[in-house]
């Protein structure tokens, strides 16, 4: 019996990551689409409010504040705006010269 608990532990935890969240800290939260409850999309950014104990956090909704598991979350990385000009050049020149080649 402890073989197998030991066997199915080791893969299980292959794949297992730990998610710890920091107060002020953007999420995207796993919540059901506005067409089926049963249908589950990632919605977000919201901000981490606290930690309520190992696994469950508070979470600021618009409107409100709601306790989540760290399963249902996932942090969020803001994407840089700022693209220069030389960089997008840059890049329609080689997408033309793709293009010519073939």
């Amino acid at each position: 019996m402890l073989k197998s608990q030991e066997k199915q532990q080791k893969y299980y935890n292959r794949k297992a990551k730990s998610r710890i969240f920091q107060k002020v800290e953007k999420v995207l939260v796993l919540l059901p689409t506005d067409s089926s409850k049963l249908l589950l999309q990632w919605k977000g950014p919201f901000e981490v409010i606290e930690k309520v104990r190992e696994d469950d956090y508070k979470i600021q909704l618009t409107g409100r504040t709601k306790m989540f598991h760290a399963n249902m979350l996932k942090k969020y990385f803001e994407r840089d705006q700022e693209v220069s000009e030389e960089q997008t050049d840059l890049s329609v020149q080689q997408l033309s010269a793709v293009i010519l080649e073939n």
